[in-house]
């Protein structure tokens, strides 16, 4: 797999790390009583970075880790999201935020959420997604 993505703490590059098994927010969601959860490609940082130890990023850029993760130490790095660089999470984190900031703006519209969401998938045609493969 051409992997593109990064670490968003230390900006190293990700590599292939070992199948696992993990639950999905999809998974999660749809069938929250799943027993067993198929193995899935997982990247891990390339870098020696104290934060992303024990942890790994799925294949749309998703991060898990199985240790507390403390938001204040990691502030620095990236505010809202630990998505990897590069990776369709990190796309659609970015969507999101510029909707959420052109929200306090529409003070004329009568749906803000759906409007300022109708804006940023308009603005965000003209930025490429990100490709991974």
């Amino acid at each position: 797999m051409n992997n593109k993505m990064k670490c968003p703490f230390c900006k190293s590059d990700l590599i292939d790390g070992e199948l696992k098994r993990y639950e999905t927010i999809t998974e999660h969601c749809f069938d929250p009583n799943k027993s067993e959860y198929p193995l899935r490609p997982t990247f891990i940082c390339s870098g020696n970075c104290s934060l992303s130890k024990n942890s790994f990023w799925a294949d749309g850029g998703s991060f898990y880790s199985s240790k507390y993760f403390d938001r204040e130490e990691a502030k620095p790095f990236n505010e809202h999201s630990f998505s990897a660089i590069g990776s369709w999470e990190e796309y659609q984190d970015k969507k999101n935020k510029f909707a959420e900031l052109i929200r306090k703006y529409l003070f004329f519209a009568k749906y803000k959420y759906d409007c300022s969401n109708k804006i940023a998938r308009f603005i965000f045609k003209f930025i490429p997604e990100p490709d991974l493969y």
